[in-house]
């Protein structure tokens, strides 16, 4: 079948012979491997990086406030994709049909990946991988194209895309909350800055944008796709 033109109920028909095969002892990693996937491919994972570190930085002031926030921005995220990518490499060999949909959807977005393992593609590659979709693509990259499954043989691909996201992460909110930090020594410009600062360390905003933003995704698909012939 051609990625390009397939249609979007061959991920739930892959899902659903997936789970006519699955053992009762699969039945936990086949509901939840999915989740994780369009948790990560989504706006999942940078939700939860976003409250976590605002929250953090949040939680003080001046240099402690930055130490926080690159805290959080590493450990939040490398522990979390840790987990998701352990998970991923355990549950795709019982999702063969999904993991192979899967792989098929990722290489509708990046064409240029085909047939190449994660651990073969450059460093600047691997890291955009990581960045944007997490240790679950690393994974099923890894997975599709070596034929090798299971944790312990990925354990390297799972700890190399975690820590690319947790370097980043660190990287953006330290320097995102210095500049904040430094604004806000500024008389002039403390009008500015304090409200600006109140709305990043408010939970509930974030709450409310990326629900706002997985609204949009939704009602846009469908107008997409009932405008399809």
């Amino acid at each position: 079948m051609n990625v390009a033109t397939a249609p979007r109920e061959s991920l739930r028909s892959a899902l659903r012979a997936d789970l006519a095969a699955a053992t009762l002892s699969r039945t936990f990693t086949l509901l939840w491997v999915p989740i994780l996937v369009f948790f990560e491919w989504g706006a999942g994972n940078d939700f939860i990086n976003v409250v976590s570190i605002s929250s953090a930085y949040g939680a003080s002031s001046g240099i402690e406030a930055v130490a926080l926030a690159v805290t959080a921005g590493l450990v939040v995220p490398l522990v979390m994709q840790s987990l998701t990518g352990a998970v991923a490499a355990h549950g795709f060999p019982t999702l063969h049909g999904t993991a192979t949909h899967l792989y098929h959807r990722l290489l509708k977005r990046r064409p240029d990946l085909s047939g190449i393992s994660y651990r073969r593609l450059a460093l600047v590659d691997r890291w955009v991988i990581s960045v944007a979709l997490g240790t679950t693509a690393a994974v099923l990259i890894e997975q599709t194209t070596t034929g090798v499954v299971g944790v312990r043989s990925h354990r390297r691909t799972i700890l190399e895309s975690a820590s690319h996201m947790a370097i980043t992460t660190a990287i953006v909110s330290g320097i995102v909350a210095t500049l904040l930090e430094l604004a806000r020594t500024i008389e002039s410009l403390e009008p500015v800055v304090e409200p600006v600062h109140d709305v990043l360390v408010n939970p509930l905003v974030w709450v409310t944008l990326f629900v706002g933003i997985g609204c949009f995704r939704i009602l846009t698909g469908r107008t997409v796709e009932e405008a399809s012939p």
